[in-house]
C-alpha cells in the first residue's frame, strides 16, 4: 500500500535523497555537498516536501516550490521497484490536491520519467506533454558552414539587456504549444523568476549565447547553459514569427555549435516538444539523437 505524506523535518527526507544521489552516479565525496545544497532548499519558507511510503518503507519523494502563481516541482524521485510507477502517479495525484488550497492557477512538473502512466495522469486532469531528450555530438561531427541576411546581424547574450533578450522568448510564444505548456513564458516577470531559478543569471550562462537583430531590436535568441564541464545546454531558443523561414533558428544553432566547440564542449544538450514538429524536425536534420523521452505535465487550477 503506497501513502503519502507531507514532512517538515530534513532528516526524514534525507535517506531518500542519499538514494538519489547513488542512482544518479555522484560520486561519494560530492554527496555530503549536494545534501547542503537539499537542505538549503528545504529549509526554504515557499519549498514543501511530500515522500512516498510502500509498506512503511521511503521509496519517493516530491519537493514543490510555491513561491509563483505555479506551483513547480524542484524534484521528483522514486527508487527503481514493482510500484514505480503507482508511486510517482500518486505522488503527482496526491501532492497537487493537497495544494489545491493555496489558490495558486496551475501544478507543473517538468519531467515525470515514466511514459506509462500518461492516461492515468490524464484521468486526474493533468494536461500531459511527451518530450524528448536530444544530444550533438560536437567532436564526431563537422559543423556546416552558416550564415545570415545581411539585413540581420550577429550579437551575444547580456544580462544589461535581458528584459529585451527574454521578451522575444515571451513574444515568440504566443499561442504556440510551449507557450501552453510552460506557462511562465506568457510574461516577462515569471520568465525571468524562471531564468533566476535555473541561476541562468549567474555563470551559468554562456556569454558567446548568439542573439539575431535587425533594425537595431533583437529578433531571435539561443541562450545557452553550461550543462556540465564537458555539456553545453539549449536553454531556450526563440525566434519573433515574422522573421521565421529565413534560416535564422538553423544559423542561431550552428552557431551555438561552432562557439561550444571552440570552447572545448563535447556536446550540445536540449530537450523538445515532440509536438513542436518543426523544431523536432530541425534539430534531427541538424543532427541531433534521441535519449530519453519523458512527460511534462501541467494542471490548470482556475
Amino acid at each position: 500500500m503506497i501513502k503519502i505524506n507531507q514532512v517538515k523535518e530534513f532528516e526524514k527526507v534525507k535517506p531518500i535523497l542519499i538514494s538519489f544521489c547513488k542512482e544518479n552516479q555522484l560520486p561519494e565525496d560530492k554527496i555530503d555537498e549536494r545534501l547542503q545544497v537539499f537542505e538549503k532548499h528545504f529549509n526554504k519558507d515557499d519549498s514543501i516536501y511530500f515522500l512516498a511510503f510502500v509498506n512503511g518503507e521511503t521509496k519517493g519523494y516530491i519537493s514543490l516550490d510555491i513561491t509563483t502563481r505555479i506551483i513547480q516541482t524542484g524534484g521528483l524521485f522514486v527508487e527503481k521497484c514493482e510500484e514505480y510507477d503507482n508511486i510517482l502517479l500518486e505522488l503527482l495525484s496526491y501532492s497537487s490536491k493537497e495544494l489545491q488550497s493555496l489558490n495558486k492557477e496551475f501544478f507543473q512538473c517538468f519531467f515525470v520519467r515514466s511514459l506509462n502512466i500518461k492516461q492515468q495522469l490524464e484521468n486526474d486532469n493533468f494536461n500531459v506533454y511527451p518530450r524528448v531528450k536530444m544530444v550533438y555530438d560536437l567532436i564526431e561531427n563537422e559543423i556546416p558552414e552558416h550564415s545570415l541576411h545581411p539585413e540581420y546581424k550577429l550579437d551575444y547574450f547580456t544580462l544589461d539587456k535581458l528584459d529585451e533578450e527574454l521578451q522575444v522568448v515571451v513574444d515568440a510564444n504566443v499561442s504556440t504549444l510551449d507557450g501552453e505548456i510552460f506557462r511562465q513564458f506568457s510574461d516577462l516577470d515569471s520568465l525571468k523568476e524562471l531564468f533566476s531559478r535555473g541561476r541562468m543569471d549567474t555563470d551559468r550562462c554562456r556569454p558567446d549565447s548568439p542573439i539575431v537583430i535587425k533594425d537595431g531590436k533583437i529578433v531571435g535568441v539561443n541562450i545557452i547553459a553550461n550543462n556540465t564541464e564537458t555539456a553545453a545546454y539549449v536553454w531556450i531558443i526563440a525566434l519573433l514569427p515574422e522573421h521565421r523561414g529565413k534560416g535564422i533558428g538553423k544559423y542561431l544553432m550552428l552557431k551555438s555549435h561552432d562557439n561550444c566547440k571552440n570552447a572545448g564542449k563535447n556536446q550540445m544538450v536540449l530537450d523538445v516538444t515532440l509536438g513542436n514538429k518543426v523544431a523536432h524536425g530541425l534539430y534531427q536534420k541538424l543532427g541531433y539523437k534521441e535519449t530519453m523521452r519523458y512527460l511534462c505535465v501541467l494542471k490548470k487550477y482556475k
